[in-house]
């Protein structure tokens, strides 16, 4: 069992802040391609609609992978460290690879924007600050019928239950990212729900279209089975 483990300094404060935002950013973009993520996300959609859950529309599918995230169990991290592992790990899809059955907002937040990016929903990363407007809290918001929703997959409401898809605890800032392009679009007291729209189209979410084919034959057992055909 092999795995890559990125291992650097960790800053403090602000610095630190961004340096996690923008590593959650780029593990949910890598993961909305990722065919793990993708058969996971496909996975929670076909048990929701086997139970008679309506999945047909992406307001449906949303709702459908928040409540299946929002039943990992919720970890902080290791003493001393700022741990994020990728989507695929926390979704467990491979035998032979970790799996982690929950984590913190990071990696929760992670699984959950890179889930609805594999299934077509335009994803942002959230970062919200609340009684010190320091930025503590990370949550993602999915793009559904022309506007943008909370997906909170690790903070609880007053009633003790998870908050429900579209709703978030009340917040005074905001920082908000792109994927799968990453850039900060917004730093405020609130940019979603303000004067903003920032519709993926025009905001350019996607500026290189890519091709992923996958076929289940290991590429070079594919290459070895038809290279008669280059012949």
């Amino acid at each position: 069992m092999t795995m890559s483990v990125e291992r650097k300094a960790h800053p403090p404060g602000e610095q630190g802040v961004r340096a996690s935002l923008d590593a959650v950013a780029k593990r949910v973009a890598e993961g909305g391609l990722s065919p793990a993520v993708r058969r996971w996300s496909i996975e929670m959609l076909d048990n929701a609609r086997n139970r008679g859950t309506n999945v047909h529309t992406p307001k449906n599918r949303a709702e459908v992978l928040l409540k299946a995230v929002q039943q990992k169990l919720w970890v902080p991290d290791p003493v001393g460290a700022e741990f994020i592992q990728s989507a695929a790990l926390t979704a467990c899809t491979d035998p032979n690879k970790p799996c982690f059955k929950g984590g913190d907002c990071d990696d929760l937040v992670t699984l959950l924007g890179a889930a609805l990016l594999s299934v077509g929903i335009d994803a942002l990363v959230v970062g919200h600050g609340y009684s010190s407007r320091g930025i503590s809290h990370v949550l993602t918001a999915a793009h559904v019928n022309g506007k943008w929703h909370y997906a909170d997959p690790s903070s609880y409401g007053p009633n003790g239950a998870h908050f429900q898809f579209g709703v978030c605890a009340p917040f005074t800032r905001e920082r908000i990212y792109s994927v799968p392009n990453i850039k900060v679009l917004c730093d405020d007291q609130k940019c979603i729900r303000g004067e903003h729209s920032f519709k993926p189209e025009a905001h350019g979410f996607v500026t290189e279209g890519v091709f992923v084919g996958v076929s289940g034959v290991p590429e070079v057992q594919f290459a070895q089975r038809f290279m008669w055909l280059e012949e």
